[in-house]
């Protein structure tokens, strides 16, 4: 059942009448509840009121004047005060503002508006800073019906009332995937009409009786319930691992039925893939280091040059007298926001590493790159206990001129593919850390995942995969750029629609909204992927359902493919890539459809090519994962096909045009 238990509620004019109201039924519902007002010692009664009648409630109250002037400043300490939540609830409002119309004057008029119509703007407005990111959360504004059926000298609060209604859908774009609701009440007795009055709306009802405070308040519990239920399962689905796999292999189906749109597909090709693959891993493990191979992950990156910078950082973390734990958490720190900075650097872009001189570009590069901004304390507030760490209010504060000196950008000598889009969403996470305390502790850590992942295992001595997987989407989702793909509002990160996959559903009469979708998640699971191994290495944590995740659809990967002929472009798709490009390589935008097709192929032929390498002779005996498959094998092979065939860039064979946030 939808449940909003130990949900943080804040109810404006929360101290009488309907807020009251919602207060009440809140705490009946287990939630965590804040109430204000502008009247302290009503606050205080009704604090009294609701802790004797839920002795174990968790309510607080807040005197906030809604009518004054600096109403704005107000609300900011307010919100700072209680920190995030899950719920807003307005239903402040103040004495009637009936007049003949003869009467009215422009003062009159903007008293009445300023907590009818300007307050709850405000309030919206900063709505997006404390309400938790993602579809659970909502504002719910309350007016009332007179803006529809208005009555004689209603005229000024009929036409506010209908303006925030008015407000409500707009607000829903704006503030997306954030719910925001209206509750619109007739005639309600609250105490701010007397006996008779309400006698004489009662007769202009259906019912012929006004409306009580109870079953207003029943209204907005119903809707906070249906905001915190469970997420639409078909959404689920494709925020899920189980959907990524299947889809592509839908994919792979159509490819072999030569459906697809934009490649052809050669599975004779495939087995040279194959073995392209094994020897490289032969090469570089054989015959009896194969157990050696480290699983696809970010630790590998840190060691260019020979230089195992991950233990140089343990050792001085040991002496500074660190458990494991707490080392384990300055690692999860530097992992995550290296990883999220790791996406396609270009190929002009180089690194030159202070002290060693090693200059190098592309994933190692901003390996190096963040590496050194961590260790120099460019993630660390001011006031940080030390300077290899991060915060989440430095990643808030986050700015362009950190990210160019960190990252030795030069537009001219030496550019940074998509070096703006990485700013915006290290300031992006820094705001979804924090709003995720229970996760990442007030500080908004990323580190503090470790206790989070263990308190939520029966045991610390495994996790299971798919909690980490769904806390990672839990903070990732919020932070990728708003113009991803949308299915009702709800943000679905790294997935787009596939226009084989949108034929297929039309073709086989799929009625799911999400049908057309393909999903990937690449660099949530690459940072998944790179986070098990700090774990494994310093806690001695097994992995449970790890096999979930799957092969990575980036370039390498997919240039893999491509190179060794398994996938070529359609000669209509060919000629659109170099008018792209205007070169002699194809280029595709990276949410286009050729672009998003290559990419499915690409992570049903990694199954594939794991299959094949895993029950071939000259492994028998031998047990690699996907993700060893991956480090060792079909990344390794992508990069040196590219530097083979293309030495001058070393470019993938299909160029991608991107923000930075993808790949």
């Amino acid at each position: 059942m939808p449940s909003i238990k130990n949900a943080v509620v804040v109810i404006f004019g929360g101290s009488s009448g309907i807020g009251y109201g919602v207060a009440d039924k809140c705490l009946s519902e287990g939630a965590i509840v804040h109430i204000s007002s502008s009247n302290a010692s009503r606050i205080t009664r009704a604090v009294s009121s609701l802790k004797e009648k839920y002795p174990e409630g968790q309510v607080t109250g807040h005197t906030c004047d809604l009518s004054l002037p600096d109403v704005e400043q107000r609300l900011v300490k307010l919100f700072e005060e209680i920190g995030s939540c899950d719920h807003i609830v307005y239903t402040a409002g103040d004495a009637l503002a009936v007049s003949p119309l003869k009467d009215l004057d422009l003062q009159f008029i903007q008293k009445a508006g300023h907590i009818r119509f300007d307050v709850p703007l405000l309030v919206a407005k900063l709505a997006l800073r404390v309400l938790k990111p993602g579809y659970a959360s909502s504002l719910i504004l309350t007016g009332g019906a007179v803006g529809d059926r208005p009555q004689p000298d209603w005229a000024v609060i009929a036409g506010y009332s209908a303006g925030l209604h008015g407000m409500v859908p707009a607000l829903a774009l704006d503030m997306k995937p954030l719910r925001v609701n209206f509750v619109s009440p007739g005639p309600v007795k609250t105490g701010l009409f007397p006996d008779e009055v309400a006698e004489v709306l009662a007769k202009r009802t259906a019912l012929g009786k006004v409306g009580s405070v109870e079953e207003v308040a029943e209204a907005h519990i119903n809707i906070l319930l249906y905001s915190s239920s469970r997420m639409d399962p078909e959404i689920q689905y494709v925020l899920g691992l189980k959907a990524v796999r299947e889809r592509a292999h839908r994919v792979l189906e159509l490819a072999e039925e030569d459906r697809l749109s934009h490649f052809e597909y050669h599975p004779d090709r495939l087995q040279d893939a194959v073995q392209y693959v094994i020897n490289i891993i032969k090469r570089d493990f054989g015959p009896d280091k194969y157990h050696l191979i480290p699983p696809h992950g970010r630790w590998q990156h840190f060691e260019v040059g020979g230089v195992n910078r991950p233990e140089n950082l343990l050792k001085q973390w040991k002496s500074n007298r660190a458990d494991e734990l707490e080392q384990t958490r300055s690692l999860l720190d530097l992992f995550f926001v290296s990883v999220l900075l790791d996406a396609g650097a270009g190929d002009k872009w180089r690194f030159t590493e202070p002290g060693t001189n090693i200059v190098v570009g592309r994933s190692e590069g901003t390996a190096l790159a963040s590496y050194n901004m961590f260790v120099n304390g460019d993630f660390a507030t001011a006031d940080s206990e030390r300077r290899d760490i991060v915060m989440g209010q430095a990643l808030k504060d986050f700015d362009a001129a950190t990210l160019q000196r960190g990252f030795q950008i030069d537009e001219k000598t030496n550019p940074l593919v998509g070096a703006s889009s990485r700013v915006e969403l290290l300031r992006s996470l820094g705001r979804s850390l924090l709003n995720l305390p229970e996760i990442f502790g007030p500080d908004g850590r990323p580190g503090n995942l470790v206790d989070y992942l263990l308190s939520q295992s029966p045991t610390p001595a495994e996790i299971n995969y798919e909690t980490l997987w769904t806390t990672l989407q839990t903070v990732l989702l919020p932070v990728w750029p708003s113009s991803r793909t949308h299915i009702d509002g709800h943000p679905l990160g790294d997935a787009w629609p596939l226009q084989v996959l949108a034929d297929d559903a039309e073709r086989t009469h799929q009625k799911s909204k999400c049908a057309h979708i393909q999903p990937f998640h690449k660099l949530t699971q690459w940072l998944a992927y790179s986070l098990t191994v700090p774990f494994e290495r310093l806690l001695g944590v097994t992995w449970a359902n790890m096999d979930l995740g799957t092969g990575l659809p980036e370039y390498r990967n997919g240039g893999l493919f491509v190179d060794l002929g398994v996938l070529t472009l359609k000669p209509d798709a060919e000629d659109r890539g170099r008018q792209n490009s205007g070169a002699g390589l194809p280029a595709f935008e990276a949410t286009s459809d050729e672009i998003v097709e290559w990419r499915a192929m690409t992570v049903a032929l990694l199954d594939k090519l794991h299959a094949h390498i895993t029950e071939s002779e000259e492994f028998a005996g031998v047990r690699l994962s996907l993700a060893q498959v991956l480090e060792a094998g079909s990344w390794k092979a992508g990069r040196e096909l590219a530097a083979e065939k293309r030495p001058e860039t070393r470019s993938s064979p299909i160029l991608i045009l991107g923000d930075g946030t993808l790949f």
